[in-house]
């Protein structure tokens, strides 16, 4: 089939990351400057407007024509350009996305980055004066004596703008070799037409009240300077909120940490029981063998020396500092800032979750939204009223802490228009069921057939307690359990000195989860769960062998529904949908790990390229639990996605999903409601026999928690 590749370069007053694309492609300022194409493997053309107001015939034709597949990187921004600014509109299943199908491969979403790892030659791959180049020709500037023009252009920078032109032409020339590297691995068609109804999903929007975050930025203002107010009455300081002036207050009065970040101050907060008592005077060493243990000593003398109980004066400071310094409640404005008549578009990457391929948050990131605190999710309505009215009295009187109301009412600003509603709902408890499911673990499996809650079901374990009788708080220290240790998660340690310690492990993890666990309850909890469920840790060892054989043999090692093969350069593991999940460059390579104990341990295991935790490209060493929490979170997005479909065939117009949610906008005297859509996302796929799948929501006009 014919192919056209494009690239286009444009020029608006609009910010396009503060504002997305959406306001960008519809402001009147935007304007296309220039457009480089290819059809098939001919020379990249350069189209611009300036030059040649009316388009080339045969690039014009080719968008009207079904046969061709247009292909760009990063394919909505191009879409966008050409319907909103060119007024050109071309089906989105002519298209294909360059980005999407690296992704797809677990490879990099950058441009530059994939033509890096890829290995494409110094001169096919992007320019490195791109950045300089798109900030001096798409985006207006500060005119001076010496260049008084407020839009550089091929006019008064004309040097500037040929490599501007060269940089459009290679950046079709290194996306069509990508694409022709790609495109001869394995993509299910299905995920194309999965791609292209996002694409309708992100073009829909999800609507927004934007009186009502006007509203909230008001009252965090307000409240925010009362906060700081009584800081300033309380501590005598001129700026309370700068961490120069506030530390040193803090220190005198037993804060014991050299810094004011988040997780610093809630712990000071949360455990300051724990140094209520004087550290031990530390005997100095007889001798001193390394730099390091000298200065372990002093740190502990010191502590011994300066030590000062947190008194009631610092924790109350320290409890109106951590509200003030609050930042999650800015999410109104970026909603204001995005926002296009009421509505949010392009807030979902498509793929965009590492390469299990869940959708990843892009904009607002409404995949990363506060949740109530339980103290208040009972009264969100209450709270949305007084918001709306800015009464910050009431707010402080009838809950004590503003900020906390603001934050946990985040998801109120999504409302659905007049004579809407939305039908929501979401998957229950799908990564245990997926986890169950394909290790074939009838105890875990058990507990869905007879409609039981997994973590309730351990609690009775871990407190040895009737099913009836497990409280609220007794389920929710055993959730981290059920969570974590599916993926092979240890009891985890403390590691370093208190208070500058770190855990890790189900200890560190629950810690997220806001459970407190002793170390030996964290050991405790992970032993049970693996004597519980044998058949989820043997699946660990059978996914870690068939991966190591697969690499070792070159052939393909079955475990279950999954399947290991080669497929240079990629170790693949195929899903039970059919996609695979993707490993660059992976081998079998002998890693060392530091234990708890300070001890080094060298085992065998499979590497593979990547991005790590800080979205470093680098080799990473991967472990069966690995393994099983990837297909885990991969199979649990296919089911999601064949849930999406089947609501989108009986009419449901899903506007958003969040994480394993969908939210879909219908009339108000719609027949179709949460039941139906609970219905649609509970229909198992043929490839998934067996599956119990379920799933919880609600209708309503406000969006909130299920």
């Amino acid at each position: 089939m014919k192919t056209l590749h494009l690239d286009f370069e444009s020029a608006s007053d609009v910010d396009l990351r503060k504002h997305g694309l959406m306001r960008y492609a519809r402001d009147i300022s935007t304007r296309a400057l220039m457009l480089s194409f290819a059809f098939n493997d001919e020379p990249v053309r350069l189209w611009q407007p300036h030059l040649e107001p009316k388009m080339p015939a045969d690039l014009r034709a080719a968008l009207d024509d079904p046969n061709i597949i247009k292909i760009a990187w990063n394919a909505q921004f191009e879409r966008a350009i050409f319907e909103f600014v060119l007024d050109i509109r071309t089906p989105v299943e002519q298209w294909r996305c360059a980005m999407v199908l690296a992704l797809l491969l677990s490879l990099p979403g950058s441009l530059k980055e994939c033509g890096k790892v890829v290995g494409l030659p110094e001169e096919q791959q992007k320019l490195k004066t791109g950045a300089t180049l798109i900030r001096r020709f798409c985006m207006p500037r500060e005119p001076t004596q010496q260049k008084p023009w407020r839009w550089s252009s091929p006019f008064n920078e004309p040097e500037d703008w040929q490599l501007f032109c060269d940089y459009c032409v290679q950046d079709t020339e290194t996306e069509r070799r990508l694409w022709k590297m790609l495109s001869k691995f394995y993509v299910p068609e299905s995920e194309w037409a999965l791609w292209h109804y996002d694409q309708e999903i992100n073009l829909r929007g999800i609507p927004v009240d934007v009186e009502f975050c006007r509203a909230a930025i008001d009252v965090a203002n307000a409240e925010k300077k009362r906060l700081v107010d009584k800081l300033k009455e309380l501590t005598g300081l001129a700026n309370p909120g700068s961490t120069a002036q506030i530390l040193p207050w803090l220190r005198a009065r037993g804060y014991p940490f050299s810094d004011m970040k988040k997780d610093r101050v809630a712990k000071a907060l949360e455990d300051f029981d724990r140094w209520e008592q004087q550290p031990p005077l530390p005997t100095e060493p007889q001798k001193v063998d390394s730099k390091e243990k000298w200065e372990a000593y002093e740190k502990q003398r010191d502590r011994h020396l300066n030590f000062r109980p947190l008194d009631d004066e610092a924790k109350v400071v320290l409890r109106i500092h951590q509200q003030s310094s609050k930042t999650s409640w800015k999410k109104y404005q970026s909603i204001l800032d995005m926002e296009f008549e009421g509505r949010l578009y392009f807030q979902f990457q498509f793929c965009g979750a590492g390469r299990t391929a869940r959708w990843a948050g892009r904009g607002v990131q409404l995949q990363n939204l506060a949740r109530p605190d339980k103290a208040i999710e009972s009264y969100l309505k209450l709270i949305r009223e007084l918001i709306l009215a800015r009464d910050l009295e009431t707010l402080d009187t009838l809950f004590g802490n503003v900020m906390l109301c603001l934050v946990g009412s985040i998801r109120s600003a999504i409302v659905t228009p007049k004579g809407k509603k939305f039908c929501v709902a979401d998957l229950a408890s799908i990564e245990s069921r997926t986890l169950g499911w394909e290790a074939k673990c009838d105890a875990l499996m058990e507990v869905f057939r007879q409609g039981k809650c997994a973590y309730k079901q351990f609690a009775t374990l871990l407190f040895d307690k009737l099913y009836e009788e497990v409280t609220k708080g007794e389920r929710q220290i055993a959730k981290p359990p059920v969570l974590g240790c599916g993926y092979r998660l240890g009891g985890g340690s403390e590691i370093g000195e208190y208070p500058d310690t770190v855990k890790t492990g189900l200890l560190g993890y629950a810690e997220i989860y806001g459970v407190k666990m002793t170390p030996q309850e964290a050991r405790n909890a992970v032993f049970l769960f693996r004597s519980t469920y044998p058949e989820i840790q043997q699946f660990w060892y059978d996914l870690e062998n068939a991966a190591m054989t697969a690499l070792r043999t070159k052939q393909p090692q079955q475990v279950g529904f999954l399947q290991f093969d080669v497929k240079p350069p990629f170790l693949r593991m195929r899903l039970p949908s059919g996609r695979f999940i993707h490993y660059l460059r992976a081998k079998i390579e002998k890693v060392k790990t530091k234990l708890p104990s300070g001890d080094v341990m060298e085992k065998m295991q499979v590497v593979y390229e990547g991005h790590n935790s800080k979205k470093v490209w680098c080799r990473i060493a991967t472990h069966g639990g690995r393994y099983t929490e990837q297909a885990t979170q991969g199979i649990a997005r296919d089911f999601l996605a064949y849930g999406m479909l089947e609501a989108r065939d009986v009419g449901f117009w899903t506007v958003a999903t969040i994480h394993d949610e969908i939210i879909a906008e219908q009339d108000e005297d719609d027949v179709l409601d949460h039941h139906e859509l609970e219905r649609c996302m509970s229909v198992c796929p043929p490839w998934a026999p067996g599956m119990l799948l379920g799933a919880d929501g609600y209708t309503d006009t406000i969006y909130r928690k299920n």
